[in-house]
């Protein structure tokens, strides 16, 4: 009897020994043949080189490598406030500070040999999404850094101050969440100049107001839960993660999107309004006046104002208007106090946009212009 069970213990012992080292052969094996994957030309795939023409053709192709780069290394991080914002990146022509601010450049002349007097600088905040972040643009061609040599020309006695508050995928709900933010922390702008609309129209009208990467914050959420699981024994003894090469094969053959290609939106935290439009709109009017609210109870000036999009110059006939451009339509149709419209600010351009939905160089300093005269024009306070 004793004999039998040592003779089934090594037959078993040495079918354990195969299996352990077959399997360590196949995973070596995937790993070898099914490396990780290496992502390409992240961003700067849908970059119109031909668009850039206050950008010299080797910056505009470097600024591309330096967004694909920031892809690479994971775009974006956690905020408390608004639930993310860009990590802090530092390339030759692509950087973002502390807090996920984008660098803001001025003109050299905007800078020096000018008769300032010794008033406190002109602070200008710039709050908005991707288009006001600069997507693929050079720090010295964002909409900001233009609106600092613009304005510093209008305010010549003034040494002016614009900050870089846009962030990617933002709209008027992020918007109005991180301004509070930033002014419960103190400091406070003579002017924040928001600049919004083609979000709200895209998300908004879907029945989305929760920002754009709730669900991968829930999903974390849930993942620390089961570390606390875990570490009080209630979770099993063994998990794999996605990094094992057979995970990685297996999503290799269902064709699964590169690295940094995007998120679906989940539909989580879809609302399903009867009238989608008239409830994307109300929430846009809300944020508005909450945004106001705040500018006047805090003493900052407000410029608020509607964005040039790609959609709503395309000549789209009435019967057929999608949501985003029935959004514009109702809008524009009735623009809320203290709302400007600075869509038609492009409409002389001849590429007006890098790609999809983002100003080219050009297009940046028109809309740049834009927010200028609409400061100047309003006889904003220079307290």
């Amino acid at each position: 009897m004793l004999e039998t069970m040592r003779k089934w213990y090594r037959v078993a012992a040495i079918l354990f020994l195969n299996a352990v080292v077959l399997l360590f052969v196949l995973l070596l094996g995937l790993r070898l043949f099914v490396p990780v994957r290496q992502p390409g030309p992240i961003y700067s795939q849908g970059f119109d080189l031909a668009s850039y023409v206050r950008t010299s053709p080797e910056d505009a192709l470097a600024v591309g490598l330096e967004f694909d780069r920031m892809g690479e290394q994971s775009s974006y991080e956690f905020d408390p406030w608004t639930m993310f914002r860009e990590r802090v990146y530092h390339g030759t022509l692509l950087n973002v500070d502390e807090g996920g601010i984008r660098r803001t450049l001025a003109p050299d002349p905007a800078r020096s040999n000018l008769p300032h007097t010794n008033a406190e600088p002109l602070r200008v905040w710039v709050l908005g999404g991707s288009t006001v972040f600069g997507w693929a643009m050079p720090d010295a061609q964002t909409i900001p850094s233009h609106l600092q040599g613009l304005l510093q020309a209008t305010f010549s006695e003034r040494h002016v101050e614009v900050t870089n508050h846009g962030h990617s995928y933002f709209y008027s709900s992020m918007e109005l969440s991180d301004f509070l933010r930033l002014l419960r922390a103190g400091e406070r702008p003579h002017i924040a100049v928001i600049l919004d609309g083609l979000n709200d129209a895209l998300y908004l009208t879907l029945g989305h107001d929760a920002p754009f990467f709730s669900d991968v914050l829930h999903s974390g959420w849930e993942r620390e839960r089961e570390r606390q699981l875990a570490a009080a024994g209630d979770l099993p003894w063994v998990t794999f993660n996605r990094s094992l090469p057979l995970f990685r094969l297996i999503e290799r053959l269902q064709a699964g999107p590169e690295p940094g290609a995007g998120f679906e939106v989940s539909p989580r935290y879809q609302e399903t309004p009867a009238d989608p439009i008239a409830w994307a709109v109300e929430r846009y009017r809300f944020n508005h006046r909450a945004i106001l609210a705040a500018g006047k109870e805090f003493g900052v000036d407000i410029v608020h104002l509607l964005q040039p999009v790609t959609f709503y110059a395309s000549g789209i006939p009435a019967g057929d208007r999608p949501p985003p451009v029935s959004f514009y339509d109702a809008l524009l149709g009735d623009l809320p106090a203290g709302l400007d419209s600075a869509v038609e600010a492009l409409r002389e351009v001849a590429r007006a946009y890098v790609d999809w939905g983002h100003y080219s160089d050009q297009g940046c300093h028109e809309v740049a212009r834009a927010i200028a005269e609409t400061i100047a024009r309003r006889g904003t306070t220079t307290r």
